[in-house]
């Protein structure tokens, strides 16, 4: 909120909400982004841990399964989802940078 471009911005009178929404929200979305989109990838991880202190069936008691029983296309098939999961959040994550900061582009010129 300190930034020259919100100082700027309340200098010419716009009103604090306008500021706020037009100029800081925008410049504080995409670290946000980025966090999200590499979190989907943790919230998988992390699920395996839940599922099986609580007792859930879900796709972490299922790895676990299919580890203590040496399931190898199960374990396969869970990895892949887990790593396609991981890939749809970095690539929406990148998407919705893309429409929130109009700078990054597809292809840069270089």
């Amino acid at each position: 909120m300190n930034e020259d471009f919100v100082q700027y911005a309340r200098a010419k009178g716009l009103a604090e909400w306008v500021v706020i929404r037009r100029h800081a929200l925008r410049a504080a979305l995409n670290p946000f982004l980025t966090l999200f989109g590499l979190s989907l990838g943790g919230l998988l991880g992390g699920s395996v841990i839940v599922e099986t202190v609580l007792g859930w069936p879900g796709i972490g008691a299922l790895i676990v399964t299919a580890v203590r029983n040496r399931d190898v296309p199960v374990v396969m098939g869970v990895v892949l989802v887990a790593s396609a999961a991981v890939w749809f959040g970095n690539t929406a994550a990148e998407f919705l940078q893309m429409l929130n900061d109009r700078r990054i582009s597809v292809s840069e010129k270089r």
